[in-house]
């Protein structure tokens, strides 16, 4: 966690980085979870996506300081991460007992790659930034959207689901027309529910999808 950065060198043999997991993009991250104050869980995302940090000297005649940060990606064959899935998880932490009740992987994933797709995987999970919405007895959340970019399109998704939130079982699931952007919220209209998402993307529009049963 608290391994510094290496000073690159362009010399034969030199030093390119420190590959750390997660990376700045993860685990948890800005991104929220969500809490349910009648039960004391909290229903925490993370991702796991390797990054490459490294210093190096600044070369610009107006530089500040003598050496700065260069973020990288780590290696990818194209565009997969050269690490062991899940990509994307959640977690159900019981906050009055520091006990995990249960995993989930959340999302697809790349599991559709070129690379991969003969292999009949399971959901490999989706490394993005949704946000979770916990209700009486489900947790909705999102694929999350590609407004970051840098990796395969396979990793990425626009499914939205409901897990069963005593089990983190899936138990419904549709797909958007883009990833999930932010937090999904739920009101009730004239004795009928609603649930509202964000969506868009690199390539999406910005919208609102409101969901209800018939």
């Amino acid at each position: 966690m608290f391994t510094p950065p290496s000073l690159v060198s362009d010399e034969p043999g030199g030093k390119q980085g420190t590959l750390m997991v997660p990376g700045s993009w993860g685990a948890g991250n800005w991104n929220t979870g969500a809490f349910d104050p009648e039960t004391g869980v909290y229903y925490a995302f993370s991702h796991e996506i390797p990054r490459v940090y490294r210093i190096a000297k600044a070369t610009e005649a107006d530089a500040e300081m003598d050496y700065w940060s260069p973020n990288r990606d780590a290696p990818y064959i194209d565009g997969l991460p050269l690490i062991k899935p899940p990509y994307g998880r959640i977690v159900a932490i019981d906050l009055n007992r520091g006990e995990h009740l249960w995993t989930a992987v959340n999302g697809d994933g790349p599991r559709n790659h070129p690379l991969l797709k003969d292999l009949n995987l399971p959901p490999l999970g989706t490394a993005s930034r949704p946000t979770a919405l916990v209700t009486k007895t489900l947790l909705f959340i999102g694929d999350g959207a590609n407004t970051f970019g840098g990796i395969h399109p396979s990793m990425w998704g626009k499914k939205f689901r409901a897990y069963d939130k005593a089990t983190g079982k899936v138990i419904w699931e549709t797909e958007l027309p883009s990833g999930t952007t932010s937090g999904p919220m739920t009101y009730l209209v004239k004795g009928k529910q609603y649930i509202v998402v964000p969506i868009g993307g690199r390539d999406e529009p910005a919208e609102w999808v409101a969901l209800g049963l018939p």
